[in-house]
């Protein structure tokens, strides 16, 4: 039997075969010829053929469908559509029900980037290529690319890891890549650092490059080594990883050495219990940059450390213990309290200060739309800190801000920070780190140019009005790319990395 120019609904084959049910939703098939064999349970498809199903579809010149086990073939060439995937290739074997199938020499598009391989695994955790490279840039001669001997994308959680490959600018491999984790995120516009070295330069270690590598072991575990030379510290290597054992329970383990620092390195767990945290939309985007699993109300923490640096320092925790409120709405939905209460033994490398310490933080804050103003926030802040032998260093600060959006393009914001109280001091010079405890006044602009932007924020010590911070961020938009330049003039320290980006 040959139809031409007609609709052939497999599941009406199926019917009258006896092998389906009323009702059933089966493969559309469209195409200048098909045919039907009843006893072999295959329809033969030739010539524009269009095959649909639910959110499936099927463009190929040549298409056999065996209605047993209801899978499609294609074997010269193909389009297959489902949610958020477009595959185009030269052969396909595929199962509507499973979901799942084989493809060769396939060119993938999921959310802005693109993915070749010659040989493919489908399913819906998981799409495994072989042979294959990736690249956010659309151009047939794209900017940059990475080619791996093998390439997996995870759907569901936006991940791209590419294993043993180069990454390549234009047409020069410039870079071995051992792994290389994109992360697209959920909404497919997350920024990455391309796995070439950041430079920058800064008192204590000088000029210095650090190379970033990613490794992957599930999507629960994964994280980085980095390879780190500096002009005052000489050379060193780390490894840090994250691993999510379920969306309550938390590890994040560190180890690594510089030539003149020596070794260093921590374990923090993490425990987070009560109900889940609502989100604005800003919130979002930031667990999404840092693929952070969704906060509850409070958080245990347990930080082990070892000589690890804060604020130039080396500082080791035996334990430190944490107990934290995230974020709890009080009175109304602006009126957000924070704080955390915390105990530990702290030792500092540099003044050799050891000490048992005890401390308490809370954060109170209200939102106030001013319309045409503005956004109003007003905050108060206490801050106590006890050490052994009487040691107390606490103050109590009160914060107001103000923050104007005056075009899509530009944007402001000042503040002014007061000391309500103020009583001792700290034993340790990792907490004394650029602090004073004189009023502050701040402010920041930033302006937007398309992709590019540039912001300016500053910090001056009030009532002289001596600055205490002046930083400059420049962020370069290319096609496919970010260039981010970072400067803080008054601590003389500055950077420059990467990002491939998906637009």
């Amino acid at each position: 039997m040959t139809l031409t120019k007609r609709l052939i609904i497999v599941s009406l084959f199926l019917f009258i075969g006896g092998r389906a049910s009323l009702g059933e939703e089966g493969l559309l098939i469209n195409a200048d010829s098909v045919s039907y064999e009843k006893e072999k349970n295959l329809v033969e498809a030739s010539g524009n053929v269009v095959a649909t199903y639910k959110d499936l579809r099927v463009d190929a010149e040549h298409l056999i469908y065996n209605t047993k086990d209801r899978t499609v073939f294609a074997d010269r060439g193909f389009i297959l559509e489902i949610p958020e995937e477009r595959f185009k290739g030269q052969k396909l074997e595929y199962n509507i029900d499973t979901k799942r199938g084989t493809a060769e020499e396939v060119r993938l598009e999921f959310r802005n980037i693109f993915i070749s391989g010659k040989k493919v695994i489908l399913s819906t955790e998981e799409v495994i290529m072989t042979d294959a490279s990736f690249s956010s840039c659309d151009l047939l001669r794209p900017h940059y690319h990475i080619s791996a001997s093998s390439i997996t994308l995870y759907p569901q959680i936006g991940w791209i890891v590419a294993y043993m490959g180069f990454f390549w600018i234009d047409r020069f491999p410039v870079l071995p890549v051992p792994t290389y984790i994109y992360d697209l995120g959920p909404r497919g516009d997350r920024r990455n650092i391309a796995p070439v070295p950041e430079i920058g330069k800064n008192d204590v270690d000088g000029w210095y490059g650090i190379e970033r590598l990613a490794w992957h072991r599930s999507s629960n575990m994964y994280g980085r080594l980095n390879f780190i030379v500096t002009e005052k510290k000489g050379g060193g290597a780390g490894i840090d990883g994250n691993y999510i054992m379920d969306e309550q329970n938390e590890f994040y383990f560190r180890a690594g050495a510089l030539e003149k620092d020596g070794s260093f390195g921590g374990l923090t767990y993490t425990y987070s219990f009560g109900p889940r945290l609502k989100l604005s939309e800003e919130e979002l985007k930031i667990y999404d940059i840092f693929n952070l699993p969704r906060r509850r109300l409070y958080e245990f923490e347990i930080d082990l450390s070892s000589r690890e640096r804060i604020n130039y320092e080396r500082v080791t925790f035996l334990p430190d213990l944490t107990l934290r409120l995230t974020k709890a709405n009080l009175f109304n939905e602006d009126f957000v309290a924070k704080g955390e209460v915390g105990y530990g033994y702290v030792q500092e490398e540099s003044t050799e200060a050891k000490r048992y310490r005890s401390r308490i933080k809370l954060n109170f804050t209200q939102g106030i739309d001013l319309k045409r103003y503005g956004i109003l926030t007003l905050g108060v802040s206490p801050d106590y800190k006890w050490y052994e032998s009487s040691e107390i260093w606490q103050m109590i600060t009160g914060d107001i801000d103000l923050k104007k959006k005056w075009s899509p393009i530009f944007e402001t914001s000042v503040g002014y920070m007061h000391y309500l109280m103020y009583e001792g001091t700290t034993p340790f010079a990792f907490e004394a780190y650029y602090f004073r405890p004189d009023d502050e006044f701040r402010e920041r602009a930033s302006f937007k140019m398309g992709e590019s932007s540039f912001s300016i924020s500053a910090a001056h010590y009030m009532p002289g009005w001596y600055p205490k911070d002046v930083d400059y961020t420049l962020k370069l938009a290319q096609h496919c790319y970010d260039i981010i330049l970072t400067y803080r003039g008054m601590r003389q320290e500055f950077s420059i990395g990467t990002s491939l980006i998906s637009r």
